[in-house]
């Protein structure tokens, strides 16, 4: 939550609405591409899945669905405690910031269509679950509701008083996990609202951030502690064949679409070459996904579930390196030093 704070506080409307054409275009490549080429080659490589191979075509289908919704998720955690920890600045970070603020929004919505489809195509005569998608577009509303109430709550905090700012932002953090988990909303989208208020409709944008960077550093290396100790390299052992496969398809989409994109806007060297790198990472978005797999679809489940968690595995370990790599290259890392600043 204190990440999405963050996250919503470096977001500027002035800023989103220079970049806001690029932003828009490359999030449906990416969702269009990444979804299309993943599910196909899962679909067209169904005899080489095990638990596929005596199933009907409806179910390789569905099984299919669901990875390419898998491709599409990311981690938007990971990037932007990347892009914070790096301090890092420019056109790349802005796009990649934008682009995962909204697909963060947009896979909340795409896991509410796809998985209660994906449930129709197994079992035709359930219908499709209008509920469950109605459910989630309400959370998504919520969330950013009370959001922009608690963002106007720390406005008038950060104005009037000057003592504990960090403390009571940790407060904050906190507050909007708890409101979340009580009323069933998304605590990130709470907090990424939240801080989007303050740096948009007040003059507080500064004294937020500033406030959040008193915890960054125990922050951040808890952050990545935890995600490390979260990661099983057991489940490896089993399915690395088609994690594998499954992750280079990945790849391979999540740098066509980005390229692809970019190029049809007119995006700098920046953007078309390094920016594909911030959509790696994976972790809660996507854990979401595999324990829903597991409870929607109780014959076939626990495999797929099994192999998206070693999906995560891979690129929750390569992607944060390899964005911070790309920062770098594209000289918008304020951490490095000018030796690297010169080379890069």
């Amino acid at each position: 939550a204190l990440i999405a704070l963050s996250a919503g506080g470096e977001l500027r409307i002035a800023t989103l609405r220079e970049r806001l054409r690029s932003i828009a275009v490359i999030t449906l490549s990416q969702i269009v591409i990444m979804f299309v080429l993943v599910a196909s080659a899962v679909f067209l490589a169904r005899s080489a899945i095990p638990f596929l191979t005596d199933q009907p075509t409806n179910v390789a289908l569905a099984v299919a669905m669901v990875f390419g919704l898998v491709a599409v998720a990311k981690s938007p955690a990971t990037t932007i405690a990347v892009i914070t920890e790096e301090r890092a600045k420019g056109i790349l970070t802005d796009t990649v910031l934008g682009i995962t603020v909204l697909k963060d929004v947009v896979i909340l919505i795409l896991i509410a269509i796809l998985i209660p489809l994906a449930a129709t195509l197994v079992d035709p005569a359930g219908g499709f679950s209008f509920t469950e998608a109605r459910q989630i577009l309400l959370e998504i509303l919520g969330s950013l509701s009370l959001g922009v109430a608690l963002g106007w709550l720390m406005t008038v905090y950060l104005k009037r008083i000057r003592a504990y700012r960090s403390l009571f932002v940790l407060g904050v953090a906190i507050l909007a996990v708890y409101l979340g988990n009580v009323l069933h909303l998304e605590d990130i989208l709470i907090a990424m609202a939240a801080g989007f208020y303050v740096q948009n409709y007040s003059r507080q944008g500064r004294r937020l951030l500033h406030a959040l960077e008193a915890n960054s550093l125990p922050l951040y290396a808890l952050f990545f502690a935890v995600a490390g100790a979260d990661l099983n390299i057991s489940v490896l052992g089993s399915v690395w064949r088609i994690a594998t496969a499954i992750i280079l398809a990945r790849l391979l989409a999540a740098w066509m679409s980005t390229f692809l994109g970019a190029q049809i806007v007119g995006d700098p060297w920046q953007i078309r070459r390094y920016a594909w790198l911030g959509f790696l990472a994976q972790a809660g978005v996507t854990l979401g996904i595999a324990n829903r797999v597991r409870e929607s679809f109780p014959l076939w489940g626990e495999a797929v579930a099994t192999i998206i968690i070693a999906t995560i595995v891979i690129n929750q370990l390569v992607g944060p390196p390899a964005f911070r790599w790309a920062l770098v290259r594209a000289g918008e890392s304020n951490q490095q030093s000018p030796h690297r600043r010169r080379v890069a």
